[in-house]
């Protein structure tokens, strides 16, 4: 009977930290470059179409899209995100989204706008050429705009409860 009381006490205090970590705080919105996980979404066909595109949800104006990346024409790119978000939002049901969990990691010369660690929407330098701005500037605009629309679009728990 002793021995389930250590063991107790013994998880008890592996669960508890000793210190807390002196971590130097960081940008609201910014992750440590890290690797974020893609989603497979198939093969897209290729599309030529305007010059800009739109991409919009259930609606709403996400953000625009103004120069091709990757053999990718703008439109292209909004069909990619569409795939994307759809594939991201069946696998980030439980709990339900919100705008805080919309994120950015910097890779240098491109911003990955992520949800929950999953990769959404890349920006670049050209996208913030071609939009007469800086990269910082573009990926703050996207960056608010999908955090304000993709909660709302995502899909909600039952209010029946089932």
């Amino acid at each position: 009977m002793k021995w389930i009381s250590l063991a107790c006490a013994a998880a008890f205090a592996a669960a508890v930290p000793l210190s807390a970590s002196a971590a130097p705080p960081r940008a609201h919105h910014y992750l440590r470059p890290t690797m974020e996980k893609r989603v497979w979404i198939g093969n897209l066909p290729q599309v030529e179409g305007p010059k800009t595109a739109d991409w919009a949800m259930s609606g709403y104006n996400i953000f625009t899209v103004r120069t091709s990346l990757d053999g990718r024409t703008p439109y292209m790119r909004t069909a990619v995100y569409d795939a994307r978000l759809v594939e991201i939002l069946s696998r980030v049901q439980t709990p339900p989204l919100r705008a805080s969990d919309i994120r950015v990691i910097r890779h240098g010369s491109r911003n990955d706008i992520c949800v929950r660690g999953y990769l959404l929407a890349d920006v670049t330098e050209r996208d913030a050429r071609a939009a007469e701005t800086t990269l910082p500037q573009l990926t703050d605009v996207w960056l608010r705009s999908a955090r304000r629309v993709i909660p709302q679009v995502a899909p909600q728990p039952s209010q029946f409860g089932i």
